[in-house]
């Protein structure tokens, strides 16, 4: 699931100059800069009472799960990477409480662990997943190199799949198989036989593959990254694209973000052709630059700038920590100790970051996504540059609701619609959370006399005198806004 590949695709990268050149150093088309005439002297709103709040419904979530979930037996490590102890068993008890913790994180959805993890042990775990309400994805190398097997009749599949599993297609609480992790471009073609025969067997179950993010494209030989996505949605009949991607990373003495965290979302929700978009984001500390997260903000910092290009899907690398050292890179604990396998500091992190996002549902799936605004901020320290929104800028889209927006900080604006043709607006502070930044975000609404602003997934609403309305945020903050007439 590490992704330690060259930074940038060599098309992306011609990509990201030509989009400098033509934006004006960093500022992309149609994004706004800091300072808009006129609102230096607005107040800060008027909170209107809890009657002025609308009321939106759905009965849909947001896909959240970890990758690499609770493991069949457990492992204890010393301080040093070493094993102490080895298949321990884990009791009926201990089994339903890691679950537990997993529900509790906010998922929805679990998979395997990394450890030791046989058939018996998914039916173990969906037996307790069912009894909790918490659904599982499973990987089972045989099943998947027998669906792929086109030396076999597609009949004898079937049956042998049938017949073999049984038990795991009965669960309610299944919910599909991961089939595949970061598939060349080459092996996109294969899939189609597996998909095939998976639908007659399992027909609206998840068949998961993740992607490659861009830095996986770094040479010509293999296209772009772009071509990649269009690839996968060509040669794969399935209804999202998934790929992961990790923004937090360290110089050891810094922290900051990747360049390109937002050009992977706007290309993959730009070329996914109406598919749902899912995304693996950053939970463990690994090799020398992703570092470990630091608080909820940085979970929920990570989800707010994907659901600004309208995702809806979210798994975490990693939830339940692989092997210290895996021969290629070193890996931290992420949200359980390896001496104890209890949560780790990680662990509550997610949990609260996640339950922070899971109340934006009823308002967010009542929109549809329709492009992004991006603002460099006046304390930008880039010199008045965004490298990342200028490479993003083919997502930029006209906002004719917004007359104005300023900002202290660099700010990411995701553009939405309802089905009344009422505008939402997701309102990010994008600046490494760890820094502890604060925005200001100042904008000037047309036809507004009041906004829901959803604060931390709870909606306040605001009066709006001559159309004013002022933002505080606070690191890792995302506030949904939605003007009233």
């Amino acid at each position: 699931m590490k992704s330690g590949k060259k930074i940038i695709a060599a098309v992306a990268a011609a990509f990201m100059l030509f989009s400098l050149a033509a934006c004006g150093g960093g500022t992309p088309s149609g994004s706004d800069t800091a300072g808009s005439e006129g609102n230096e002297s607005v107040k800060d709103n008027i909170l209107l009472g809890d009657e002025e709040k609308l009321v939106y419904s759905t009965d849909k979530e947001f896909l959240m799960y970890p990758y690499g979930g609770v493991p069949g037996k457990l492992r204890i490590y010393d301080k040093n990477g070493g094993i102490v102890e080895d298949n321990i068993p884990i009791s009926d008890e201990q089994l339903e409480e890691y679950y537990k913790q997993t529900k509790d994180a906010g998922m929805n959805m679990t998979t395997g662990g990394y450890i030791n993890m046989t058939y018996a042990d998914y039916i173990r775990g969906l037996k307790v997943c069912e009894k909790i309400g918490l659904k599982m994805m499973v990987y089972d190398q045989s099943l998947v190199a027998l669906l792929m097997n086109d030396k076999i009749s597609d009949a004898v599949v079937v049956d042998q799949v049938l017949s073999n599993y049984s038990e795991m297609l009965d669960s309610p609480a299944f919910a599909g198989i991961s089939v595949w992790d970061e598939p060349s471009v080459a092996k996109l073609g294969e899939f189609k036989t597996a998909l095939d025969r998976w639908n007659i067997i399992a027909e609206g179950k998840i068949f998961y593959i993740n992607l490659f993010p861009s830095i996986a494209f770094s040479s010509s030989t293999y296209g772009t990254f772009e071509d990649y996505i269009k690839t996968f949605v060509e040669k794969v009949d399935v209804d999202y694209v998934c790929y992961d991607h990790y923004p937090l990373q360290t110089s050891g003495k810094n922290n900051y973000l990747r360049d390109d965290f937002l050009y992977n979302l706007a290309t993959v929700k730009a070329n996914s052709g109406g598919r749902r978009t899912f995304t693996v984001l950053q939970s463990v500390q690994y090799g020398g630059m992703h570092r470990a997260l630091s608080g909820a903000a940085d979970v929920t910092f990570q989800v707010y700038s994907a659901l600004c290009y309208g995702f809806e899907g979210f798994g975490w690398f990693t939830f339940w920590p692989p092997v210290p050292n895996d021969g290629a890179t070193t890996f931290g604990d992420a949200a359980y100790d390896r001496q104890t396998n209890q949560p780790t500091d990680t662990y509550y992190f997610v949990k609260d970051g996640l339950n922070e996002i899971r109340k934006l549902e009823d308002v967010y799936f009542n929109f549809t996504w329709k492009g992004t605004k991006t603002v460099i901020g006046a304390e930008n320290a880039n010199g008045g540059e965004n490298y990342d929104f200028a490479l993003a800028a083919f997502t930029e889209t006209a906002t004719p609701r917004i007359e104005s927006v300023s900002a202290e900080q660099d700010t990411v604006i995701g553009v939405f619609e309802d089905k009344d043709g009422n505008d939402g607006f997701l309102v990010v502070n994008y600046t490494e959370p760890s820094a502890n930044l604060e925005n200001k975000v100042v904008m000037k609404l047309k036809d507004c006399t009041k906004a829901a602003v959803w604060e931390n997934g709870v909606q306040k609403v605001y009066k709006v005198e001559n159309g004013w309305l002022t933002l505080h945020q606070k690191s890792g903050d995302g506030f949904f806004v939605v003007p009233i007439k």
